[in-house]
């Protein structure tokens, strides 16, 4: 499944900027991936076959046990397959989940490279469609699916495990659907006072102190958005720490190496599903260093934000509202004065005069994105100063749909607003002049 990440940047006070990725699409959630008998007999057989090593698999990952992972593996497996296998039951082993299992679904098998079947030989090399179904205690209301790209081989009567990940592409992803791939993953439960919420933070030893910030700023933080948004959404929030570049890159789907991006909110469903379980939000390694307290907790609130709407969110909205409005709600009640959460644009508009057009979606995710953020924040403000918040979350609930042709965007502005998208934008142009200019 073809997933995709939206980038960008979120502005602090005093004119610091810090980046986040806002919402990387990962994998599969809202359930198990159902499976029905297939009508080609040799297909069922072998399904019938392979899934009771795909038990055994998953209950030698949740044991962590090394004589058993051996036992199931190919001969011809990945160099380092048991290996990783190790690590990854190392993290699953502390976690409390009350589902864990691998089930085969009803996808086309996967296409295995030549290359493989040949390393392999064996009387039958197969990727079938398998996936991982997990549920967190306490936090997952819902079991999540996510696919493994697993690899199986055929050796007499007996199918064995070749890989997991060679053959993961960007149309066939493949787990980790959480830390725990990554070696010895803790767990911290926030406590969810009256609410009957209840937070987790998954982290690896040596996270202990960003683990304890982000648990202390959690409570507040839901509230905070629940007083904008409302209670209904899933609050009992996965906040996961990663401890490497490798490991933020892949949960979240952002490029190796981005140093300038803090968090991420990912939804574990697929692809124009609007779900709003699943969810999680990643902090980068770094985060935690080159952060201040304000700075987190902005932060922190943005990507909740997008976990509260993300059900009313899809496909295709304007990234001026879709991310703009989370940087509005993020700063709400902070005291942050807006031309200090807004450096970019108040410099800009006081040299320049304000924008005629509202920022594109393309320029969230350029050299730009900096300013595209601050502008988007500052459309969330116009609706509010001039016709209050309950216009904001009306149009927010009118365009994030996504998927709107220019006629259907502007019947819903007009129908929201009162005007078009002409008359929308000039209005927000003369209010950022009369906010910023000389």
């Amino acid at each position: 499944m073809a997933a995709f990440t939206r980038r960008g940047a979120v502005a602090v006070a005093l004119g610091a900027l810090l980046l986040t990725g806002c919402a990387s699409a990962a994998t599969d959630s809202g359930g198990v991936k159902p499976t029905t008998d297939v009508a080609n007999p040799y297909q069922a057989e072998r399904k019938a076959q392979m899934q009771p090593v795909l038990d055994q698999w998953a209950q030698a990952l949740r044991d962590g046990d090394e004589e058993a992972l051996r036992a199931l593996t190919d001969p011809a497996a990945a160099p380092d397959f048991i290996q990783r296998q190790m690590r990854a039951a190392g993290g699953i082993s502390k976690l409390d989940f009350t589902r864990w299992d691998f089930t085969i679904g009803d996808d086309p098998e996967v296409f295995v490279p030549q290359g493989i079947a040949d390393r392999v030989g064996g009387l039958d090399v197969a990727a079938p469609p398998v996936y991982l179904n997990f549920q967190l205690a306490g936090v997952d209301e819902k079991p999540v699916s996510t696919p493994v790209g697993v690899i199986m081989a055929r050796r007499g009567d007996t199918w064995t495990l070749v890989s997991d990940n060679e053959t993961a592409d960007s149309t066939h992803a493949t787990w980790p659907a959480g830390p725990w791939v990554f070696g010895p993953t803790e767990s911290l439960k926030v406590p969810s006072g009256t609410s009957g919420d209840a937070g987790l933070v998954l982290f690896h030893p040596g996270s202990e102190s960003a683990a304890g910030l982000v648990a202390a700023m959690l409570p507040d933080a839901v509230t905070a958005i629940s007083d904008f948004w409302g209670t209904d959404w899933d609050r009992s929030v996965v906040v996961e720490i990663a401890a490497s570049d490798e490991e933020f890159s892949a949960l979240t789907g952002n490029e190796m190496g981005r140093t300038d991006v803090a968090a991420a909110s990912i939804s574990l469903r697929k692809d124009g599903e609007q779900d709003g379980h699943g969810q999680r939000i990643v902090f980068s390694p770094s985060a935690f260093d080159r952060l201040d307290e304000l700075q987190r907790t902005i932060v922190l609130r943005h990507e909740l934000t997008h976990l509260a709407v993300r059900r009313d969110t899809g496909r295709g909205a304007p990234a001026w509202l879709v991310e703009g409005m989370p940087d509005y709600v993020a700063y709400r009640g902070l005291g942050v004065p807006l031309r200090d959460a807004v450096p970019q644009v108040a410099a800009m508009v006081a040299a320049n005069g304000p924008p005629d057009s509202l920022p594109e979606d393309i320029a969230f995710a350029g050299t730009m994105a900096d300013l595209a953020y601050q502008l988007g924040r500052t459309v969330s403000d116009f609706v509010v100063a001039t016709m209050g918040e309950d216009k904001l979350k009306e149009l927010h609930r009118a365009l994030a749909i996504g998927g709107l042709a220019e006629g259907p965007l502007d019947a819903a502005v007009m129908q929201v607003t009162g005007m078009n998208m002409n008359q929308f934008t000039t209005a927000w142009s003369q209010w950022l002049g009369a906010q910023f200019g000389a």
